[in-house]
């Protein structure tokens, strides 16, 4: 990744930076279903959506040539919305000067490839954390208006030890807002969403192959696209927190790790030692008690920066390791704003020979991950379902709860706005192939029913096209959902 100025935010990676976790080809986040784009498939999602409860609503199928026109062409949350998007000029994706065939090809390989979509037609492009509108010539009021969503920008750290080996993951996300964010830290004994006899963790994945194998498991089990991969040791680690070091803060526990000995209690970390800390555990210690030493260190390093920014770390220098540069731009970022640093919520697991390994699959989990990256990118085809989520009642920023439910059924949101036609009563969900029917169909069902399209002949580069009516966009007003 390169270098980037003090106090810019992370830039978007070409095709070649995001390789490890977009090319995986096996597994999925419990519960989702979907592709990103037009190729790949999965098992299909047959209940509700974890955490809600469906609003009661007739749901009709119909064929697409006797559904009245849904509108192809979406915008964005509004100008008082917080969602990253990105304008487009010209029109319908499925049309407009260029052939919709064409567009819709040159759109879906973007898709696919990166999130920093150079796409055709775009005047201006958002930056990186998205929420503020450049191009003032379109009218987000207007029916046909469409914006392309940016995803959230998620880096993921790979702590090792001094042999290379993996002891811990940290995903860094950023926030919709100017500054601030998530860390969220995963145990490297995380089942996989998709097991194989004898690898059954990343872990294991690891042992198996390699770093990038791990990475791209573990995006499969958070359902989330790293658009950064950071391999760190204790010397990259003392690099990242130098400037600030050191490190103030209070061990809740003693720990003794080889030749690594940490007593409770008020605790001065030099640069070079905090490697050793993160890493640290007792042979009989669960590695959720290790994170949640991390986390103490994650958290009084960010507010060290935030207390000096001047001396936050810049990954310019020379010197400066690839995995300092990386991460710098996050961590200013992070450090900038709000930012939530938690273990993720899983649930220790017994193998039959007695050591412990975590299940992610809950519904708690799933939450907090979408807490946490509110706009994920699907970090393979067939993890998550693309969509196209437009107001089909009238051209008024969407209702950030209904964005909240499709990411929450395991969808992509890469295009919103307002529908070609407005003033619709009844919410439509169309799906272009039999495949996401039943992903279609839990949709619509959480958006308190509607029409169910079979729109197989689209030319559309989602494989959801999801219009809110009236019904569906009081309803979430009335939760305190917002826009509408």
């Amino acid at each position: 990744m390169t270098a980037e100025p003090p106090g810019s935010a992370p830039s978007r990676p070409d095709a070649a930076t995001r390789a490890p976790a977009a090319l995986a080809e096996d597994g999925g986040p419990a519960g989702s279903t979907g592709s990103t784009g037009s190729t790949g498939s999965t098992g299909e999602a047959t209940g509700a959506i974890p955490g809600t409860v469906p609003a009661p609503g007739p749901e009709r199928v119909q064929p697409a040539s006797a559904a009245p026109t849904t509108g192809s062409s979406e915008g964005a949350l509004g100008p008082a919305g917080k969602g990253p998007v990105r304008e487009l000029q010209g029109g319908r994706s499925g049309t407009g000067v260029w052939g919709g065939r064409m567009l819709v090809g040159l759109i879906a390989v973007l898709i696919l490839a990166v999130p920093a979509l150079g796409v055709i037609g775009a005047k201006t492009l958002l930056n990186s954390r998205g929420g503020h509108f450049v191009d003032q010539r379109s009218d987000p009021r207007a029916p046909g208006y469409q914006a392309i969503v940016d995803p959230t920008p998620v880096a993921v750290m790979v702590l090792e030890d001094a042999k290379g080996v993996p002891q811990s993951l940290a995903v860094l996300a950023l926030g919709t807002g100017e500054a601030g964010g998530s860390v969220l830290l995963v145990p490297v004994e995380t089942k996989l969403a998709k097991q194989l006899v004898y690898i059954d963790t990343l872990k294991a994945a690891y042992d198996l192959s390699s770093v990038a194998n791990m990475v791209a498991q573990a995006a499969r089990v958070l359902g989330v696209g790293f658009e950064t991969v950071a391999e760190v040791n204790d010397r990259a680690v003392a690099q990242l927190v130098s400037p600030v070091a050191p490190l103030k803060l209070v061990n809740p526990d003693d720990v003794v790790d080889g030749s690594s000995s940490f007593a409770a209690g008020p605790l001065t970390l030099p640069a070079e030692r905090v490697g050793s800390y993160l890493r640290a555990k007792a042979s009989d210690e669960s590695d959720v008690n290790r994170l949640e030493r991390q986390a103490i260190v994650w958290r009084a390093w960010l507010a060290a920066v935030a207390g000096k920014p001047e001396r936050a770390p810049v990954g310019s220098a020379a010197g400066t390791l690839p995995g300092v540069a990386a991460l710098a731009p996050f961590v200013r970022s992070l450090a900038a704003g709000a930012t939530d640093v938690s273990v993720l919520d899983v649930r220790p697991v017994q193998r039959t020979n007695g050591s412990e390994i975590f299940d992610a699959s809950s519904a708690a989990t799933r939450q907090q991950i979408d807490q946490a990256v509110p706009f994920p990118v699907s970090p393979a085809l067939g993890v998550r379902f693309s969509t196209r989520v437009v107001n089909g009642w009238r051209g008024r920023p969407l209702p950030e709860a209904a964005l909240r439910l499709v990411v929450r059924a395991g969808g992509q949101i890469s295009f919103v706005g307002n529908a070609d036609k407005l003033g619709q009563d009844e919410t439509t969900v169309a799906y272009r192939n039999a495949r996401w029917r039943n992903s279609a169909r839990v949709l619509l069902t959480a958006f308190g029913g509607g029409r169910l399209v079979d729109d197989t002949r689209s030319t559309e580069p989602v494989d959801l096209v999801v219009v809110l009516g009236r019904g569906a966009i009081e309803r979430l007003q009335r939760s305190g959902g917002g826009g509408g």
